[in-house]
């Protein structure tokens, strides 16, 4: 492949997604070890990283371009797009064993993000082809199951001893599908009115997990990226802002504040 193709093949993969789906997974790992995160050794930490760079190269990369070669069609030949499938396939066999060497629960969760592609992009049922579903799914994936990947890292996951933990992941699936909305060009009557009802319940959601935690920053913390989902709700109408690329910036400032906000909060309860 000469530089241009592989600068194409690469962008099947979506690898400018990866900082801000690492950043999710590592927001996750902080609120489930918030007592000692702080006095973590460099082992504690290490395992973090390899856990988003194993979630976000090795299952979400994937996921992207193996959508786009069963879903939507690769540009290039047939044999160009049965050559990305099968790399796709192979990154996502490599991160099971890998996946061990984080923790049992992570493998799980790494597993359930298996299932999710399947059911995303694989024939015969490739939900990516229904927008709803679509939708529902990528949140789940995205939105959801990366934080509880985070969460999973050392393995000390137990939801009946914190009860938090499926708050944060119905808010996290709100805000995907908020900033899915917020990124799309389709418009109805109903659209501003399901961005900010998803926007709402997500930072209740959120809220409503800090308290749950006995975080008495929390709400304090949401309300500086709310103000930047409020500003990219009010972008989505400015249409010279959309062409110029600018709701991609704002939405993506968005998401990376709401994880900056939920780990610091954690952190200083």
């Amino acid at each position: 492949m000469n530089n241009m193709d592989l600068r194409r093949f690469a962008s099947l993969f979506k690898p400018r997604w990866w900082p801000v789906l690492f950043v999710h997974c590592l927001a996750g790992f902080a609120v489930m070890e918030r007592a000692e995160l702080l006095d973590m050794g460099w082992g504690a930490w290490l395992r973090a990283g390899m856990a988003g760079l194993i979630w976000t190269v090795l299952l979400a990369g994937p996921a992207s371009a193996l959508a786009l070669v069963f879903c939507d069609g690769a540009e290039g030949e047939s044999s160009g797009k049965e050559r990305v499938g099968w790399v796709a396939i192979v990154m996502v066999l490599a991160g099971l064993p890998l996946g061990l060497l984080v923790s049992w629960d992570y493998w799980d969760a790494y597993r359930v993000g298996i299932i999710l592609l399947a059911l995303y992009a694989a024939p015969p049922i490739r939900l990516r082809i229904r927008p709803v579903a679509a939708a529902l799914v990528e949140a789940a994936g995205l939105g959801a199951l990366t934080f509880f990947a985070g969460l999973a890292t050392l393995g000390r996951i137990s939801p009946a001893a914190d009860p938090a933990i499926p708050t944060y992941l119905f808010a996290f699936i709100f805000l995907y599908l908020a900033g899915r909305i917020a990124s799309s060009d389709e418009q109805a009557r109903s659209t501003p009115w399901i961005y900010w009802s998803a926007v709402g319940l997500g930072f209740a959601a959120l809220a409503v997990a800090g308290v749950m935690m006995g975080n008495r920053w929390g709400a304090a913390l949401l309300l500086i990226p709310l103000c930047v989902w409020c500003v990219a709700g009010l972008d989505r109408f400015d249409r010279e802002y959309r062409e110029r690329g600018g709701r991609w910036m704002t939405l993506t400032g968005a998401w990376l504040l709401t994880d900056v906000a939920v780990a610091f909060a954690a952190i200083l309860r």
